[in-house]
């Protein structure tokens, strides 16, 4: 019995450290006392369990489902092993606990697992391992080895882990940064901190196996936030040298270089890289391109599996982490896909839940790029001053960091639009009816207006997920653009990108105070004629709108635009909705407009996010009107993008 899987699965299977709070001795008592059936443990009722005068509120059902997989009858020689971990438990229950990012045990068996469903059950005999970013040695603690070296760059890491591998050398080492310029024909004084035996087992070209979980972050946040020096190494150095820049502000990208490097540079014939990261790297896009071609000209992937971050102890949920398997072979085939097994712990171990393979997509081939391509560079954008630049709907950035949106000569406004891959969709794509203060975009003009829609629509529709969060949208084909659907698929565009909570954020806005002018913010998004405008706002009397269209004449891009698209079926009702919602808030808007003036419900254009505000304002039953036929046209559009291979 491996007490640690054990243990883990008892943390998990009650839910403490999470749900049920428990100091780290106090856990492990609760679980070796269970364990040993000591008498200790008492149960009542269906969430109450009583040690010592202790009460816990746990599932008492869960309780008893894990140890009815457990026989109590235990030697006098194995009741001793047990008690003797007490002290190790509660080391790695503090470390648990405080949010440490380690490998929990039943991930690092499966790791090995698949080491040796891939180099054979005897593995760890025939090969050097090098762990080099070992912490307190989680991924070889419970294994033999016939050559193992466990190096962290700190020493407090392995002075709490003695008890662990003893038979390894165990050295403190910067991965990143000692040693990097090695080579096989250099004398023992020259290398400074890398112990002989491993330097031996590079200089005699030894097979080896890189198997580590080595950590990650980047040199700037999505919010282009600095996090100054995390990537600085004199790997990073090396990378930015041979056209790696963009990876190389990825510390686990540098943790794979640091092994290429080591691999070219003692031509080692037989290296496998084993490492737990995300899987970002192996979905394409600039950063990633180069870097996946350059590992690929070594490095030929194996297999992989990937899990929910959120099963190692206080990670967040959201995203995924892979192990895969690379391994040296110069006459690998670059490959473009990668198969991952997704799984998950559950009461009996691991299951499988799904599979998917990740794709290394070419920036080229991205749906971003396609959306922004036809906006010509040559363009002059509109003077400093002269128009606004908005945090939100309504609100202008009046902050320094809020000033590199910019807006081209002719705009009609402005696609927020960060990275292209699902995990930044919900809340980084955004439409403007001016420039988005932030950034991360694109100028929207005419004739790149359809594909805005649709890059916006595509990117909408897809619900979010830890498990498909990394991968990238893809262009449309040609083929598909000249089909008979494109044209229904751009209409429904249209209209879905005038009428999401999430994004449709185009507005009206008038006499805005903005560096040192007072600018009108013109709605070239709205979607109905003025003379609609004009009879409801003279059957409300609202004076204001009827003065704010003579102010401002004209019909709007976006009117002009629904006139010349045949509407689906799905479609049609959006658009009946938000004319519904024009009418329904009417009676509202001049109240709101004395309330807030900077608010903009006088103009005549005001947009979708100023009305459907006023709709929740009020709990009018548009809205649910409205969530319905969104849903029903997203729905319609999540079928065609996995149906036409838009993801």
């Amino acid at each position: 019995m491996n007490i640690h899987v054990v243990y883990e699965k008892f943390l998990r299977a009650l839910s403490i450290g999470d749900r049920v709070k428990m100091e780290p001795r106090q856990a492990v008592h609760f679980f070796i006392a269970s364990l040993l059936g000591t008498g200790e443990v008492r149960l009542e009722g269906r969430n109450l369990i009583h040690l010592n005068t202790t009460s816990i509120q746990a599932d008492t059902a869960a309780y008893e489902a894990f140890f009815s997989w457990y026989e109590r009858d235990y030697s006098d020689a194995e009741i001793r092993d047990i008690n003797a971990m007490y002290d190790v438990l509660i080391e790695e229950t503090s470390r648990r606990f405080s949010g440490d990012f380690w490998t929990p045990t039943i991930w690092a068996d499966r790791a090995h697992e698949l080491l040796s469903e891939e180099l054979g059950d005897d593995w760890r005999q025939n090969y050097a391992v090098w762990d080099a970013a070992c912490g307190t040695k989680n991924l070889t603690r419970d294994y033999d080895f016939s050559e193992l070296y466990l190096s962290t760059l700190f020493q407090e890491e392995l002075d709490t882990s003695t008890q662990y591998n003893p038979r390894a050398t165990v050295f403190q080492y910067d991965f990143l940064n000692d040693d990097v310029d090695i080579h096989p024909q250099m004398l023992p004084e020259e290398y400074v901190k890398m112990p002989p035996d491993l330097y031996r087992v590079l200089v005699h070209r030894k097979p080896i196996v890189f198997l580590m979980n080595p950590p990650y972050g980047t040199a700037t946040n999505d919010n282009a936030t600095s996090k100054t020096g995390i990537a600085d190494s004199r790997i990073n150095t090396i990378m930015v040298q041979d056209g790696l820049k963009k990876s190389a502000q990825q510390l686990y990208a540098q943790f794979f270089y640091r092994v290429v490097k080591l691999t070219r540079d003692f031509e080692l014939p037989e290296v496998v890289i084993a490492f737990f990261t995300n899987e970002r790297f192996m979905c394409g896009g600039e950063t990633w391109d180069r870097f996946m071609a350059d590992l690929q000209q070594d490095f030929g992937f194996q297999r992989g599996v990937f899990f929910n971050a959120g099963e190692f102890a206080d990670v967040s949920p959201t995203w995924g982490i892979s192990f895969t398997i690379w391994r040296s072979d110069k006459s690998a085939v670059t490959s473009d896909e990668f198969p991952l097994s997704v799984e998950e712990t559950y009461s009996h171990g691991i299951r499988q839940i799904r599979q998917r393979t990740a794709r290394n997509i070419a920036q080229s081939d991205f749906l971003s790029t396609w959306a922004k391509e036809q906006v010509s560079r040559s363009r002059a954008y509109q003077e400093d001053g002269s128009y606004l630049r908005l945090s939100n709907a309504f609100t202008p950035n009046r902050h320094p960091s809020g000033e590199r949106g910019k807006l081209l000569e002719g705009a009609i406004g402005y696609a927020h639009n960060n990275a292209n891959d699902v995990e930044h969709s919900a809340k980084e794509v955004g439409l403007y009816s001016t420039a988005f203060g932030a950034g991360n975009g694109f100028c929207v003009l005419p004739l790149n207006f359809e594909r805005t829609c649709v890059n916006f629509m595509v990117r909408k529709s897809i619900p979010a997920s830890w498990i498909i969060g990394h991968e990238n949208f893809v262009k449309p084909s040609t083929t598909l653009q000249a089909s008979p659907q494109w044209q229904d698929f751009v209409s429904d565009a249209i209209m879905y990108a005038l009428a999401n909570p999430s994004g449709s954020n185009q507005s009206a806005l008038r006499q805005i105070e903005y560096k040192g002018r007072t600018l009108d913010l013109i709605n070239e998004w709205f979607f109905m004629s003025r003379d609609e405008v004009a009879a409801l706002a003279a059957h409300h009397h609202f004076s204001e709108v009827t003065r704010d269209l003579k102010n401002h004449p004209g019909e709007r891009f976006v009117y002009t635009q629904l006139q010349e698209h045949t509407l689906s079926r799905e479609a049609q009702n959006l658009l009946a909705v938000l004319t519904t919602l024009v009418h329904d808030t009417f009676p509202y808007r001049q109240a709101a407009y004395y309330d807030d003036s900077d608010h903009g419900y006088h103009a005549w254009d005001a947009g979708f996010w100023q009305l459907y505000l006023l709709a929740k304002k009020h709990s009018l039953t548009i809205v649910d009107t409205h969530r319905t036929a969104l849903e029903t046209l997203r729905a319609k559009t999540e079928r065609r993008i996995l149906t036409w291979g838009l993801l």
